[in-house]
């Protein structure tokens, strides 16, 4: 992971992007229903992905469950098939999510 200054001063950290195809499993009438689809995160961990990248987290409940669905709702990734970096981007550390500045502080 390697870091530049802006024109602020301040640092923005180059992550990487991944597209992975992951197994997601979900919760519906108490029972976990397994799903084949693909997640778009710079988060590699596994478990981080769903705790940490809203954006990822919100898109999986939408296609999943949609709108009308009112009872209880709960998603899991189980595996990983395939990653793949895609690009690159560009944060300041305070946009960094916790597994992201653990991450960086052990290069340190």
């Amino acid at each position: 992971m390697t870091y530049h200054s802006n024109v602020k001063g301040g640092r923005l950290y180059r992550l990487p992007i991944y597209y992975l195809e992951v197994q997601v499993s979900y919760l519906k009438r108490k029972h976990w229903t397994p799903v084949d689809t693909w997640v778009v995160t710079t988060i590699d961990n596994l478990n981080s992905i769903v705790k940490e990248d809203s954006k990822t987290r919100d898109r999986l409940f939408q296609m999943i469950y949609g709108k009308g669905y009112k009872s209880q709702k709960a998603v899991r990734l189980d595996k990983i098939y395939s990653r793949k970096q895609v690009g690159f981007t560009d944060k300041p550390y305070n946009e960094l999510t916790e597994s992201q500045k653990r991450m960086i502080n052990e290069d340190k």
